[in-house]
């Protein structure tokens, strides 16, 4: 109802070490598609249009007509500032409201409420945060009523029955938010940062994401080999649809390692907080004693590579689509690495990894080797290399040196392919035994950049346009990390259309021969040579 008030519960993050709030996800509908709508109408000035700013990747003006936006609702944790209380309500101040009626509102003082807003602006569109769930001095459980220092104004002697229903009620109100607006609009999903785990690695719980093996089993068949999708370098995926008619895509990890686990709560952990146009969604996860199973949203056009490097399907991808994954791509990977709410280096960067939509739309998937970086880590490294030969950078499948430009070679790759049609894995040269980098290089710098496009393509193609993707996916595959462009230069060079390119230099592994010949090791225990990924997942 307009202009009453209800309470939300949701989670307060600590995020980035400097903000506390919760990202809810809003799917965009087309016409209100402003940061000042979305904050001041569809979530009662909760936001506010500077966080969703930089929440996002979308400029203000450039907000699509569809897809899910983060929207911060900045929030208190009682611990963190107050020794009396374990919660606040987040209360955004309306039209007419004061210190003294938001105080009234919630039956406290006036110097209480200002106590823990000292410097709040009460007049509308501000916040302000009401202390709720007292800790009493005697107990170690918190209780719930007004602070220690109003007890002693209590003459009411209550029933024990009596008491018992107030404490219960005060405690599912201690711990919401206060909004206006439907629960619905909110939409999307919770994250799972408060998912516990026990020592074997089964969920303790939030049950909102949980589902029953019984129901996946069913959904799927029974894993019935007619409904498996395909194999993925840590289990088969099924096709499912679930009793409400919702179409799902089924993961079943194999059976459990130690390090199995690790992968499974890593990806659970990452991908729940992660929430973009170009990035697979997560709807849930299933567990039994060793089961482990994801499950996401389907997308019935499978991966990129199913279309890319088959013959009989390439020709669904014509110039103009190629264009539109490769730019997909590259918003969602600047996503990870800048504008979500972690920083995220996925490490396995490939067509297979890349799902399409039924309007051939992008979608990164398979973050089970993905690393969360902290707000002012640069680089890591690892004795563990995870990957798939091919798409790793030099500095990683040498070195184990990961970072933003590791992910940035994978891409660069990935454009290549994309253009070409061709595996980078393959070779092409009889003479000099060069694979797709290097194949692609020669073609380069000779000038023949007819002969890089794919062949099957059959429309009329503007040298300048595959000149300047070319030279990108160049520009990303440099032999030095430090001469590769940031997600947030190429992004920058697809789309701005009068941007001047730097000249690539020789890329990495341009002049590697055949396995035979090559100083890799005949059987690299920890890379694939094929398009699967071979995992030996290091927790952070």
């Amino acid at each position: 109802m307009a202009g009453i008030r209800i309470t939300i519960p949701f989670t307060c993050d600590c995020i980035n070490s400097s903000f506390l709030a919760h990202v809810f996800s809003y799917n965009i509908t087309s016409g209100h598609a402003t940061y000042d709508w979305i904050a001041k109408v569809a979530y009662s000035n909760l936001t506010s249009p500077a966080w969703l700013k930089r929440f996002n990747s979308y400029p203000e003006n450039g907000i699509p007509d569809s897809g899910v936006l983060n929207v911060p609702v900045n929030c208190s944790c009682g611990e963190s500032v107050s020794n009396e209380y374990r919660y606040f309500i987040t209360w955004p101040v309306r039209d007419g409201e004061t210190l003294e009626s938001v105080a009234a509102a919630n039956n406290l003082t006036v110097e209480l409420v200002r106590r823990y807003n000292p410097t709040a602006n009460f007049t509308a569109g501000n916040l302000v945060y009401i202390p709720m769930g007292v800790i009493p001095a005697d107990s170690p459980h918190p209780a719930i009523g007004p602070s220690r220092r109003e007890k002693s104004n209590w003459k009411l002697k209550l029933s024990i029955g009596a008491v018992a229903a107030f404490l219960a009620t005060f405690l599912v109100l201690s711990i919401y938010c206060i909004w206006r607006r439907k629960i619905g609009v909110l939409g999307g999903m919770r994250n799972l940062s408060s998912v516990k785990w026990s020592a074997d690695g089964d969920k303790r719980d939030d049950e909102s994401l949980f589902f029953s093996f019984t129901s996946i089993e069913s959904a799927t068949d029974h894993f019935s080999e007619a409904k498996r999708l395909g194999q993925g370098g840590f289990g088969p995926v099924y096709k499912g649809r679930l009793d409400n008619g919702l179409e799902i895509a089924v993961k079943r990890l194999n059976r459990m390692t130690a390090h199995g686990i690790e992968q499974f709560k890593n990806e659970v952990t990452v991908i729940s907080k992660l929430q973009h146009r170009n990035l697979v969604r997560l709807l849930g996860y299933c567990t039994r004693k060793e089961e482990r199973i994801l499950i996401y949203e389907y997308l019935p056009n499978k991966s990129l590579d199913s279309y890319l490097f088959d013959a009989a399907k390439r020709d669904a991808l014509d110039w103009k689509g190629r264009l539109k994954i490769i730019e997909g791509v590259a918003q969602g990977l600047l996503y990870l690495h800048k504008y979500s709410r972690l920083k995220i280096i996925h490490r396995d960067l490939k067509p297979s990894n890349v799902l399409l939509d039924i309007d051939m739309n992008p979608k990164i998937s398979d973050f089970g080797t993905a690393r969360i970086f902290g707000e002012n880590e640069v680089r890591a490294n690892t004795s563990k290399i995870v990957g798939t030969y091919g798409y790793m950078s030099p500095e990683y499948a040498m070195d184990g040196i990961f970072s933003e430009k590791s992910d940035v070679f994978s891409f660069g790759v990935m454009i290549l392919e994309i253009l070409t049609g061709k595996k980078n894995t393959a070779f092409y040269d009889s003479d000099r035994h060069l694979n797709l980098i290097g194949h692609v290089w020669d073609l380069w710098i000779e000038g023949s950049m007819s002969e890089i496009v794919d062949s099957s393509l059959s429309e009329t193609i503007l040298n300048p346009e595959v000149l300047k993707y070319v030279q990108v996916g160049l520009l990303c595959v440099q032999e030095k990390a430090a001469d590769r462009p940031t997600m947030s230069d190429v992004v920058s060079m697809l789309f701005n259309e009068s941007m001047v390119l730097a000249s690539p230099k020789r890329p990495a592994f341009s002049e590697i021969m055949s396995l035979r010949n090559s100083n890799i090791p005949e059987n690299p225990e920890n890379c694939s040579m094929n398009k699967v990924t071979i995992s030996d997942v290091e927790g952070r």
